[in-house]
């Protein structure tokens, strides 16, 4: 009996054995062995216990199962069932030691040293229950590591095999110190696992090491590759696209995949087709050439793949190159793929295209220069280029898209075509570069070709029309062919060669009608010519020549073929036909349609000054003057009536009147013509205001006043004059001369004051005086008036009756340069009286005369710029 519980179950004692004791104790219990097997209550001093069987033992793993071997205990764990305190535990013929925290199902046991090998694990109870299990345990010696297969691979981990020596149950691989997961053990001398992965290449230590904490005696490294990576793949010289991702769908092109991490077993795919043999050398790691295969028009990857099973892509497209089918240039020159079309040496033709798989962007080489694309809108069947200059003879005409995709080659035969310097029609009429010769709308005749580089079996059209050749024996220099029949109309003419190369130049025929005139501007005109002439009609060809009569146009000018504007040539005065003769001689004729005139003649303007509200008689002397008309300034003038030799009228008022002299231009028109008299009058304003009331009597000295006539100066002799106005109008008839003549007058009157002084009157102006002058000679008409001085006149008509005759003989009268007498022809004054109008006859000399005047306002001072004084000799002046 002892006085501890090795049960735990804080009993006061207990027994072990057969050995007597005395129950002190309230309870107590029987252990058989160090199994507790029953637990009573003591009811008296004694008990009766029934002895149990053995216990049963099981024993299912050592962990580990193994350990080197060596002469150190290594602490291993026992798992099974009905492990009891005090157990004891055997590795073959050697005892372990069982530690503390035994438990039903488990014990920790330190194992004692061993020979290498399997062993028997007994587990025995103290109650006689024991298990043992043969080979659970093994002394093993240290594993071996010989090798790892693949020795490299992707950075995302793959499968290896190690392979060497003792590699037991519980094996663990390790890398770079850490222990992996998934370790399989095929046998002792193979290993599998899975490699995990790592974010860049990296090469680590493999090691092996058994339950038993042995290492592998070597090492093995591992090497983590990037995967291989794909910069570029481009077509070498001499393939379809040099430098290009794209290839041609025949394949068999040279191309070189450039990047990094290519393993020398790297292999190559474009999509789904493999490259093998020779089709794929891996020059180094970072460059591979390449065969491409035959592949449909496509876009793909190509993929450059491992031995490790990385891989890197690239795109690549293949393609159909360009085509070309047909050559068209300009001018109608046609080649096929296999033929040559003709092109100008100088360049400049546009060139047609025609094939398939063109680009937008494509270039096209010729002569190996390159050309201009002027259109590429109808891209991928047809291009047009521009041509450039290039030497006579084939060139090359090529066709490459941006991917350097090269097409087959069509021949351009550059020469020179033909020039077509002019053409001349039978008629004369000859068309060069610049001009357009006429043709009959009838056909049928010779037009002669001038130029160059005409062949012999050239043809010739004449708007659009294959004209017949009549002659070739002058080439390359001259053809001679025969017009056809074509509308009215211009119509180009060209020369094609058998090569089909054509001139270019602008040459034509105009085909026309005769030439027809409807009207002209002006049916008359000066003789003098000059006069600026609008014929309208139809069919005016070129620059027509135009003939007044026989006499040339001196200008002819063509607007269109319904107009021409000519200048007339000086003519003898005739009604003339006008002709309009076309250069191909078919001409128009109006007849009798227009007058050569002789243009209105201006011998003189009397008077030449004038007030600035005009209302001023005026008379022009000259030629040609009947049915003429008169403008002062731009103002027509009025009341006008003219004569073959005179025009009389009223001047008008000035046109924009200022307070200022101004001199204007007299404009003469009739019969068509016209003559202007360059600043022919002068407009003059007022001179001062004279005073009212001038005391009689003779001043010692005259009073200048100017003359609105005749520029001069007159001289005014006081006289006591009364202010009354008056109108008076008056006319002379002329009798013994070849004509009458008829003149009207305004002039201012007053009321006359005592004729015995001078005749005078006084204005609200200023002081007129003035007397008429006997005689005016000019031509064959003789003027007869008498002085005007009439005392107590109120108005109405009065007669003037000269009752002297003029002494005889007759003093001279000499015309002054305003047709008047330098001296006074009276010898007293006349007699007024008021009466009815009447014609009073009157003799001077050896003339008759009758004069009737009606007296109002008379505006002129010192008619003919001189004052007339009753003595027989005027004072100076």
């Amino acid at each position: 009996m002892e006085n501890n519980d090795p049960s735990g179950a804080g009993y006061d004692s207990f027994v072990i054995g057969a050995v007597t004791v005395t129950l002190a104790s309230a309870v107590f219990v029987v252990m058989f062995g160090k199994s507790c097997t029953q637990r009573f209550r003591r009811t008296s001093s004694t008990a009766v216990v029934k002895c149990p069987a053995k216990s049963v033992v099981r024993i299912d793993r050592v962990d580990p199962p193994n350990r080197q071997e060596s002469e150190q205990e290594v602490e291993v764990w026992l798992h099974g069932s009905g492990f009891q305190p005090g157990m004891s535990v055997s590795f073959g013929v050697n005892p372990g030691r069982v530690l503390r925290g035994l438990t039903e199902t488990t014990a920790r046991v330190m194992t004692p040293g061993g020979r290498q090998g399997p062993v028997t694990v007994v587990a025995r109870n103290t109650d006689g229950g024991q298990d043992s299990r043969d080979g659970l345990f093994d002394y093993v010696g240290p594993p071996t590591l010989t090798g790892v297969v693949p020795p490299r691979g992707p950075l995302g981990g793959c499968e290896v095999t190690l392979s060497g020596t003792n590699f037991h149950a519980g094996v663990e691989v390790l890398r770079s110190g850490t222990v992996l997961d998934g370790v399989q053990r095929r046998d002792a001398q193979t290993l599998v696992l899975t490699l995990p992965a790592v974010p860049r290449a990296v090469s680590h230590r493999l090691t092996v090491r058994n339950p038993a904490r042995q290492s592998a005696a070597g090492e093995v490294t591992f090497d983590y590759l990037a995967p291989p990576r794909v910069d570029s793949i481009r077509l070498e010289q001499g393939s379809s696209a040099p430098g290009a991702a794209i290839g041609a769908t025949s394949g068999t092109e040279t191309a070189v995949i450039r990047g990094a991490h290519f393993d020398a077993q790297a292999t190559v795919a474009f999509g789904q087709v493999a490259l093998r043999g020779a089709d794929c050398v891996v020059r180094s790691p970072d460059e591979i050439q390449v065969r491409t295969p035959q592949h449909v028009a496509a876009n793909l990857q190509v993929r450059v793949t491992n031995p490790d099973g990385q891989h890197g892509e690239v795109a690549f497209s293949y393609v159909d190159p360009p085509q070309i089918q047909t050559v068209q240039v300009s001018d109608g020159t046609e080649a096929s793929a296999r033929g040559t079309a003709s092109a100008d040496t100088a360049g400049n033709e546009t060139v047609q295209i025609d094939g398939a798989h063109f680009h937008a962007n494509a270039q096209v080489f010729v002569g190996g220069q390159q050309v201009q694309v002027v259109d590429n809108a109808q891209v991928p069947q047809r291009l047009s280029i521009k041509t450039s200059g290039l030497a006579a003879g084939p060139q090359a005409l090529q066709v490459r898209n941006p991917n350097q995709q090269a097409s087959n080659t069509v021949n351009l035969d550059y020469a020179t075509p033909p020039v077509l310097a002019s053409v001349s029609v039978t008629a004369g009429t000859v068309a060069s570069v610049l001009n357009t010769a006429i043709a009959d709308v009838g056909g049928g005749e010779t037009v002669l070709l001038t130029g160059d580089h005409f062949d012999a079996g050239a043809t010739v059209l004449i708007g659009g029309v294959n004209v017949r050749v009549t002659d070739n024996s002058r080439v390359p220099r001259q053809l001679s062919v025969e017009s056809p029949r074509l509308p009215v109309g211009n119509t180009a003419v060209i020369v094609r060669n058998p090569n089909q190369q054509r001139s270019v130049q602008n040459v034509a025929l105009a085909y026309s009608m005769p030439p027809a005139i409807t009207s002209i501007s002006k049916s008359v005109g000066t003789k003098d010519g000059g006069t600026t002439l609008v014929i309208l009609g139809s069919g005016f060809v070129g620059t027509p020549a135009v003939t007044f009569g026989a006499t040339a146009a001196q200008m002819v000018r063509w607007v269109d073929a319904t107009r021409l504007e000519v200048t007339t040539p000086a003519h003898v005065v005739q009604t003339v036909d006008i002709t309009v003769t076309n250069p191909n001689q078919q001409r128009a004729v109006l007849a009798s349609q227009y007058t050569f005139m002789e243009p209105p003649g201006v011998a003189a303007l009397i008077p030449d000054v004038g007030p600035l509200e005009g209302d001023l008689d005026f008379v022009i002397h000259g030629r040609a003057l009947e049915g003429c008309s008169v403008r002062f300034g731009g103002v027509e003038a009025t009341q006008v009536v003219a004569s073959e030799m005179e025009i009389r009228g009223r001047i008008p008022l000035r046109n924009n009147p200022a307070n200022a002299d101004t001199a204007v231009n007299v404009l003469v028109t009739g019969n068509g013509c016209e003559t202007t008299l360059v600043n022919g009058f002068t407009y003059r304003q007022r001179p001062p205001s004279a005073p009212s009331s001038i005391p009689p009597g003779k001043p010692a000295t005259p009073f200048p006043v100017t003359s609105f006539m005749s520029r001069s100066t007159c001289r005014w002799w006081p006289a006591t004059c009364s202010p009354s106005m008056r109108k008076v109008s008056w006319r002379v008839r002329t009798w013994g001369s070849t004509r009458t003549s008829t003149r009207s007058t305004t002039a201012t009157s007053p009321t006359w004051a005592d004729c015995s002084g001078y005749a005078c009157a006084t204005t609200r102006e200023f002081t007129r005086c003035w007397t008429s002058p006997l005689s005016a000679v000019r031509s064959r008409t003789r003027t007869t008036t008498s002085a005007i001085c009439c005392r107590g006149f109120q108005g109405g008509v009065g007669s003037i009756t000269r009752a002297t005759k003029s002494p005889t003989p007759r003093p001279s009268r000499t015309a002054s340069p305003r047709g008047l007498p330098s001296t006074p022809p009276w010898r007293r004054p006349l007699n007024c009286r008021l009466s009815t109008p009447r014609e009073a006859p009157r003799q001077v000399g050896r003339h008759s005369r009758s004069t009737v005047m009606t007296w109002g306002r008379w505006r002129p001072c010192c008619w003919g710029g001189r004052w007339w004084p009753r003595a027989p000799s005027p004072p100076d002046g």
